[in-house]
């Protein structure tokens, strides 16, 4: 009995498979993206066709913009300007082989020179929108008339914080305060109830193995965007919404089967730390490191000269922080088309805040003048002598208002510095809001460097594949290398530029200031005991 012939794998196939792979790469980088216009149920309209240029840009833990533009004779253009469709929703949802981008329509721009109407203009917001239109309330359970307690308190891993909040609040409003459209009908009362049915979703976190860095937060109506952005940006965590369409795998099967397009949040750590024990008391843990570190000195990220183990695995695709491995090269060879550093300039050296004095200092202050006011009543016969309605001319004249000059920036800005800049803060002096409102002025004035640069389609790195928001990459600029974190992703492209990526890397509100970081936590804290009814 003879063996079974054997297929030998030579170099020449290893060779045409790298060659189709790599050719097969560039004609899906240089393809148009497929861009689906959908009604105002998300279903599909058409497969747009004939633009005049487009682009679209994603924005970390914020509302990214999109557009495009079709001649004034498309046919779509009877659509978007029917008078009897003017008032429902235009959605639009654009496909490259890595990476979706999905968003609403908020405005239509109809274009006429000469009379005729040339172009038609439609703008969108990302789908991170829905995160700006949604209030926290303070017992999601009740209606807003009726709120007992009076704040919703939390304390525990970022993640799994920021999906309490998203997820309460949605079933609040898609399921307590939902009206369906038959208000006859029994099933699609009952539908309401179904978290599948929902048109904005979470994706639940286990707490018990969720890693990221714990916050403090508590709520009282407060917009979901503005109460999570500064714990994102301090913790690094993305909340990610994804556009779900039919026929798609399910984000989160074990919890509900979606049955429509849907868009669904996703609290993803980008931090890149890793703890001992693989708990939520890594998160824990985290907190007090960062925390002490502030307190001494900036937070200095030191790179791995060694490469990760994730990067010799040849199904993964991703970055790792500590050793960012997409590096772009400066050169005649490189593939990146332009790219900008801009260097920033420090607009002042002193910080000046106030308004009110603290309620202690003015209680004190009258309590003296009340007292020195009964002495020299006494010698003069009057004992009841005291300021009475006169109490105004003793309030907030003491610790109302300070500033705060920082020598170490006027003397590298020069003898010529800018003088002092107003900060705006809960306008009370002497407590520690002001504190981190003067450490906030400081942060917001300071001398910074950004930097944006533009790739091509077919570069050695894809976002979406290699990359993506809050990852860190690094770009040569005149022999130097700045490595940050991924703050927008731009996709554009136009009839006779063939399509490019602008990444944003860097930005000047994604590190949170020292010491305000434990600013908050400590106003948090306190604020939450106040709101509870407790007195501090």
């Amino acid at each position: 009995m003879t063996a079974p012939p054997v297929d030998f794998l030579t170099l020449d196939d290893v060779r045409d498979h790298i060659v189709a792979r790599r050719r097969r790469e560039q004609r899906d980088a240089l393809a148009r993206p497929k861009m689906t216009i959908c009604d105002k149920t998300w279903e599909p309209v058409c497969y747009l066709r004939g633009e005049l240029a487009w682009d679209f840009e994603e924005v970390a833990n914020d509302t990214g913009e999109g557009e495009f533009t079709i001649p004034g004779d498309h046919l779509l253009t009877e659509w978007l300007l029917r008078p009897s469709l003017r008032q429902a929703d235009v959605h639009i949802v654009v496909d490259t082989p890595y990476w979706r981008w999905g968003g609403k329509c908020d405005q239509i721009q109809r274009i006429y020179k000469a009379g005729e109407m040339v172009a038609v203009r439609v703008h969108f917001l990302h789908d991170y929108h829905q995160a700006k239109k949604i209030t926290c309330y303070a017992n999601p359970i009740f209606p807003a008339e009726f709120q007992v307690p009076k704040a919703m308190p939390y304390a525990g891993p970022t993640c799994t914080g920021t999906i309490l909040y998203g997820l309460s609040n949605a079933w609040r409003i898609q399921s307590l305060n939902a009206i369906p459209d038959n208000i006859f009908n029994p099933a699609q009362w009952s539908g309401l109830w179904d978290p599948a049915q929902w048109w904005t979703t979470f994706v639940p976190v286990n707490p018990l193995t969720d890693t990221s860095q714990w916050t403090v937060l508590s709520s009282r109506f407060a917009n979901f965007h503005d109460l999570m952005a500064p714990t994102l940006a301090s913790a690094g965590v993305l909340l990610q919404p994804q556009r779900w369409m039919p026929g798609e795998p399910q984000p989160a099967g074990n919890f509900y089967q979606l049955q429509h397009s849907t868009r669904v949040f996703r609290a993803i750590d980008k931090s890149g730390y890793a703890g001992p024990t693989g708990t939520m008391i890594d998160g824990l843990l985290n907190l007090v490191g960062t925390i002490a570190e502030d307190l001494i000195n900036e937070i200095v990220t030191e790179l791995a000269t060694e490469q990760p183990d994730e990067y010799k695995l040849p199904g993964w695709f991703g970055t790792v922080k500590t050793a960012p491995w997409v590096v772009f090269p400066q050169g005649k060879h490189s593939t990146v088309r332009s790219q900008t550093m801009t260097i920033h300039k420090a607009l002042a050296y002193a910080m000046v805040h106030g308004g009110k004095s603290p309620q202690w200092v003015n209680s004190a202050a009258k309590l003296a003048a009340n007292a020195a006011l009964g002495y020299l009543g006494m010698l003069v016969g009057n004992p009841g002598l005291a300021l009475g309605v006169f109490d105004f001319l003793v309030e907030d004249t003491i610790l109302a208002f300070h500033r705060v000059g920082n020598p170490f920036r006027k003397q590298a800005m020069g003898p010529d510095a800018y003088f002092e800049n107003w900060v705006q803060g809960p306008g009370v002096g002497f407590t520690l809001s002001t504190l981190q409102a003067f450490i906030t002025g400081f942060w917001d004035t300071r001398g910074y460097t950004s930097y944006t640069a533009e790739i091509d389609a077919y570069a050695p790195y894809v976002p979406g594949k290699h990359f993506g928001l809050m990852d860190r990459i690094g770009f040569d600029f005149g022999g130097e290398w700045y490595v940050d974190n991924v703050h927008a992703i731009r996709y554009k492209g136009d009839r006779a530029t063939l399509p490019a990526w602008e990444i944003s890397i860097g930005n000047d509100q994604a590190e949170e200031e020292p010491m305000a970081k434990l600013m908050r936590y400590k106003e948090n804290i306190l604020s939450l005991i106040q709101l509870q009814g407790v007195g501090v």
